[in-house]
C-alpha cells in the first residue's frame, strides 16, 4: 500500500498524545509524506473534505472507537498507537514508534476488513433511531437492583424470555471487551458473526451464543426497571421503556485495520493477558 497522505488523530485533551502527533507529523513529512494532526473531537469535518491513505490514532480503545464513528470512508485503514491501558484496537506501542512506523510503511502489511453491526431502536409513536456498532450494544439497568424482563429473538424465532441484569450483543472485535468479562468467548475479528451474551440471567439456561451476523437479532423490552439503558460502544446511552424493540443486523459498511505482520490475533491475546 502506497501511503502519500496520513491523518494523525490524538486523544482529546491529552498533551502527550498531541506532542507525539507533532513528532510523527514531522517524521512523516521528512519522508515526503503529507501529514496532518487533529484532535479527535475535531475530526469529523476534516474527514469529509480530505481523504487520507492511512489514519493513525494516538490514544486507547476509546479514542479508536470515537474516531471510527466519525468516518465517512470506511475503506481508509486505521492503525493505532496505544496510550491507554488495554489497547486491543490499538496495535502498536509508543516505545520505538519510529522504528515500528517505518516497518509498517516500508513493508506490505496486510489489511483486515471487519464487520460492523447496525441497530434500529423502534418505539411506538416515535421515529426509529439507528446507527452502527463497532464493539457492542448493551441493554442494562442502573440504580436499583431489579432485573430486566426481555425477549430475545433471532431469525424470527424466540430464543429466550429472560430476566437478567442485561444483555450484550457484540461484534467479534467487541468480544474482548465487556462480553468476555460477562463470560462470553473470545472470537477472531475476521469472522462474520455476532455474539449474544446475557449478563447474570436469573433462572435461565441461556448461555453466550455465537450466531451468523447475516441473521437479525431482536431484543424486546417487556419489563424494564426505572432506569434501563441502551449503551452503544460504551460511549452513548439511550433510555429504554416498555415496548421498545431493538433490531440488530450486519451493517453494509466494514471497518478496515492495518495489521503489522507480528500482530496476529493469538499473539495479541497472549500479550494482553487473555490467554
Amino acid at each position: 500500500m502506497k501511503v502519500r497522505n496520513v491523518h494523525i488523530l490524538t486523544k482529546n485533551g491529552h498533551q502527550s498524545a498531541h506532542a507525539l502527533g507533532l513528532e510523527i507529523q514531522a517524521w512523516l513529512r521528512h519522508r515526503g509524506i503529507s501529514a496532518s494532526v487533529y484532535p479527535n473531537a475535531d475530526y469529523s469535518l476534516a474527514a469529509s473534505v480530505d481523504r487520507p491513505d492511512l489514519i493513525l490514532v494516538l490514544g486507547g480503545d476509546g479514542t479508536m472507537l470515537s474516531v471510527a464513528h466519525q468516518l465517512n470512508d470506511f475503506s481508509v485503514p486505521l492503525l493505532g498507537f496505544n496510550l491507554g491501558r488495554v489497547g486491543f484496537l490499538t496495535e502498536l506501542s509508543i516505545e520505538n514508534w519510529a522504528e515500528s512506523l517505518a516497518g509498517v510503511l516500508d513493508q506490505d502489511c496486510g489489511c483486515s476488513s471487519r464487520i460492523l453491526l447496525a441497530y434500529v431502536l423502534e418505539r411506538p409513536g416515535r421515529d426509529p433511531v439507528s446507527g452502527r456498532i463497532i464493539n457492542d450494544l448493551v441493554v442494562s439497568r442502573s440504580g436499583l437492583a431489579r432485573l430486566l424482563g426481555m425477549r430475545l429473538e433471532y431469525g424470527g424465532e424466540t430464543v429466550a424470555e429472560l430476566r437478567a441484569d442485561g444483555l450484550i450483543v457484540a461484534t467479534p472485535m467487541g468480544s474482548t471487551a465487556y462480553a468476555v468479562a460477562a463470560g462470553g468467548p473470545l472470537i477472531s475479528p475476521d469472522l462474520e458473526v455476532m455474539e449474544i451474551c446475557p449478563i447474570c440471567p436469573f433462572l435461565s439456561r441461556l448461555k453466550p451464543m455465537v450466531l451468523p451476523s447475516a441473521g437479525e437479532a431482536t431484543i424486546r423490552i417487556e419489563h424494564p426497571t426505572q432506569e434501563t439503558y441502551l449503551t452503544l460502544d460504551g460511549q452513548e446511552g439511550i433510555p429504554l421503556y416498555q415496548g421498545d424493540v431493538i433490531r440488530i443486523t450486519q451493517a453494509k459498511e466494514r471497518l478496515t485495520f492495518l495489521i503489522p505482520d507480528q500482530n496476529s490475533f493469538v499473539c495479541k491475546l497472549q500479550h494482553k493477558g487473555y490467554i
